[in-house]
């Protein structure tokens, strides 16, 4: 580590003029300083009484940097030569060294040119970043914890799911309640129950859509309820299937880590748009009267997301029926026939 964590135990206390003199007796490792004692400061020669109990005090009192750390970890696999180039570059801490992405640019702007060097890196980056999840999730306790395996209703599946155990109410007050196992179905944007759960829950129905499955679409029931997930509880969109499943609306609520055997869901700050809308009411800016803002995004029918993406059914605009537009158009004939009429004579 040398002059750079030699700098760091100096710096603060303004003695900055000693550092070729701990360089020099080997006390060059921001470990040295925090035992640092009189005996050390002897054999350093340093004789001042009021430069021996600054050093002393800032000894009692110091914590190994973050640079520390980055070269902790470059020396825990050998490659410590290119610490400096390292810090030069701005990486100070593990954190940011979990953001190093090894292009050739960077690799050149390190000046790591050794191929046994960089293939060392490229290994030991991955554990690396795994490492700071978990120790980031220790600090910051998860809202539930799923897990790979398959559904007890998919037991014939060849691959395992992400799966977690969440809890399904009625929005209704002193609704019934069911804990199920349900699968993570990213690729869709609704949950989804089998119907006998549905009718015992007594859910409140929202109306007919258009469920657009792989092959065929075909109309459905969509529900309001409540989806308990560990200490979090979201209002939810839900239709029947013959499984359990929860879409990518309700994944949004959460932040993810995921790894070969867990999956934690951890707190989130996502507001679903629809929800946004219904608390701070539609905004009107830039239109004229007529269909909601909601109605203005595209509808759900231009967009193509498998298998569980539904579509409402496009209602007509407020004030026009079906039959007034299909009266219009003969009267509209029989006015360019009168005009053509008249010119003629």
């Amino acid at each position: 580590m040398n002059h750079i964590g030699i700098s760091n135990f100096l710096e603060p206390v303004g003695l900055l003029r000693y550092c070729d003199v701990f360089q020099i007796k080997g006390y060059d490792v921001e470990t040295d300083f925090c035992t640092l004692t009189s005996e050390d400061l002897d054999d350093m020669n340093i004789k001042d009484e009021d430069h021996r109990a600054t050093l002393l005090h800032a000894a009692q009192n110091y914590k190994p940097s973050t640079q520390y750390e980055v070269f902790k970890w470059l020396r825990d696999h050998g490659i410590e030569y290119y610490f400096t180039n390292f810090i030069r570059s701005n990486y100070n801490s593990l954190r940011e060294l979990t953001r190093l992405e090894l292009t050739a640019d960077v690799l050149h702007e390190l000046e790591i040119q050794l191929p046994g060097h960089r293939k060392r890196l490229q290994q030991a980056l991955p554990t690396l970043r795994t490492r700071r999840r978990i120790e980031e999730m220790e600090a910051e306790p998860p809202v539930a914890m799923g897990y790979w395996g398959k559904p007890l209703l998919l037991e014939g599946a060849k691959y395992d799911f992400l799966c977690i155990r969440a809890t399904l109410r009625s929005s209704k007050p002193n609704g019934a309640r069911f804990n199920e196992e349900f699968m993570v179905d990213s690729g869709s944007d609704v949950v989804t129950a089998r119907q006998e759960i549905l009718d015992k829950l007594d859910l409140e129905l929202i109306g007919t859509i258009q469920s657009r499955g792989v092959h065929s679409t075909v109309e459905k029931q969509l529900y309001k309820a409540m989806l308990c997930i560990g200490r979090q509880e979201i209002e939810i969109e839900i239709m029947a299937e013959p499984y359990e499943s929860i879409g990518n609306r309700v994944m949004r609520h959460f932040r993810h880590v995921i790894d070969s055997t867990v999956h934690y869901w951890l707190p989130g700050n996502h507001v679903d748009p629809i929800e946004l809308e219904d608390i701070a009411g539609p905004s009107t800016s830039g239109l004229t009267p007529g269909p909601s803002t909601r109605e203005q995004e595209p509808r759900r029918s231009e967009r193509h997301i498998e298998p569980h993406e539904f579509v409402v059914p496009e209602v007509p605009r407020t004030g026009q029926t079906k039959r007034e537009s299909t009266e219009e158009e003969p009267k509209s004939k029989k006015r360019k026939t009168k005009a053509r009429k008249e010119a003629t004579d």
